[in-house]
């Protein structure tokens, strides 16, 4: 599909549900591309098989890097298409922000690398996608909401030194998941976190860990959960029944 010179906004559902569109060509004379918060209302909504979009060079607002979306200067990975044909991907060192929805649905994609200069990753960044491993920098100080949800290939997580947050769902139903390294500088797990994770065998929280939520491990029937802290000593921060479906809670581990 190409996108002719003159038209300046792609609004919310602008090319929705075009099922057979492969690759969108976006003119230099497009300067807004509409990122609403919900797959059902962005620019490229119900794209199925999208592959590529490409924007032309003398765009002074976005850019495209193999097919990727990105804003000028690619501190912004807006979108990675749907059906792009690829196992591996690199994002590249320029970006920072990676937008929501950027990733979602992206079934081919296996292994993405998260270079340190990321400092932000969106809500449902990579919500359904095929990753089977991440790593995720201490750069990043917060996994927000539903970031991950939904990957029920991903069976590894690292999180680095630095982050401090895994925010409400961020791995919920993740059925695959086994494998969970959390680092000391966490502070806070939201909300089902790891719901229905059924095949998390164990993890280790640490005693910097002052506010874990209701329900954070909800559906993990497998977990073996180990606290650093001594169960007398658990503050009020940790809500009640916070352990879900754990099939067992260990305390006074030490790492």
């Amino acid at each position: 599909m190409i996108i002719p010179e003159g038209v300046t906004k792609l609004e919310s559902c602008a090319i929705s549900d075009c099922n057979d569109i492969e690759t969108i060509e976006i003119p230099s004379t497009v300067n807004y591309i509409d990122r609403t918060w919900a797959d059902y209302g962005n620019s490229f909504c119900g794209c199925s098989k999208l592959r590529s979009i490409n924007v032309n060079d003398n765009n002074s607002y976005y850019s495209s890097e193999n097919g990727v979306l990105f804003d000028k200067e690619k501190t912004i990975l807006y979108k990675f298409p749907k059906e792009k044909d690829v196992k591996q991907y690199k994002i590249p060192t320029s970006v920072k922000t990676i937008d929501v929805l950027a990733f979602k649905g992206c079934k081919n994609i296996e292994n993405i690398t998260i270079p340190d200069n990321v400092v932000y990753i969106e809500t449902w960044a990579f919500e359904g996608s095929g990753i089977r491993e991440v790593s995720i920098p201490g750069t990043i100080k917060s996994i927000e909401f539903s970031t991950f949800r939904n990957c029920s290939n991903l069976e590894r997580v690292i999180i680095n030194e630095g982050v401090e947050k895994i925010g409400w769902n961020s791995f919920s139903w993740c059925e695959n998941l086994k494998k969970v390294e959390l680092p000391n500088s966490i502070k806070k797990i939201g909300e089902k976190a790891f719901e229905d994770c059924v095949n998390l065998e164990e993890i280790f929280i640490s005693h910097n860990v002052t506010n874990i939520n209701y329900d954070s491990f909800r559906g993990c029937n497998n977990l073996t959960i180990n606290c650093e802290i001594e169960e007398e000593n658990i503050p009020s921060t940790w809500q009640k029944k916070w352990y879900g479906s754990a099939k067992s809670v260990n305390y006074g581990v030490k790492k």
